[in-house]
């Protein structure tokens, strides 16, 4: 702990409180540790989430490219292989984990739009026009489809 400011030995407390909750928690890895840990960061308390974003920058910034690609590639793959272990899991979000990933999930929209370029904006609105015309056609069709299965 030598050379550390009084921030950086906060940040690592804090983070290592946060480790053992996770590592407490996260008994059940069979199960889905990734989608767990994930909807766990939703509600760590604002210091926790700090300290985790500290952690995990440096050690993004540490990792290798053939390590980085690695761990990719199994969440990937993990992903593939537990597609009913994802459903289960959403499935049984709580009420809690579900406003906490409604309002990430805002949030996170909200700064894409904010942080584009004009022709970024002008491309998601082609897409957006394109995206709900088709929509809009599905529904017709269902709905035709409906009446004369009426």
């Amino acid at each position: 702990m030598r050379n550390k400011t009084k921030k950086q030995k906060g940040v690592l407390s804090s983070f290592i409180a946060w480790f053992v909750v996770v590592k407490h928690l996260t008994q059940w890895k069979e199960q889905g540790s990734f989608y767990f840990e994930r909807e766990f960061n939703l509600i760590m308390n604002e210091e926790q989430r700090e300290a985790k974003k500290e952690y995990m920058k440096a050690y993004r910034e540490n990792m290798t490219e053939e390590r980085r690609k690695a761990r990719k590639k199994y969440k990937k793959e993990w992903r593939k292989a537990n597609p009913e272990k994802i459903k289960e899991y959403r499935k049984n979000r709580t009420e809690e984990q579900r406003e906490a990933r409604r309002k990430y999930e805002r949030e996170y929209h909200r700064k894409r739009r904010e942080n584009m370029t004009e022709e970024e904006r002008k491309a998601r609105k082609e897409y957006m026009k394109e995206y709900n015309r088709k929509r809009y056609l599905a529904k017709k069709e269902l709905n035709s489809k409906n009446k004369k299965d009426a």
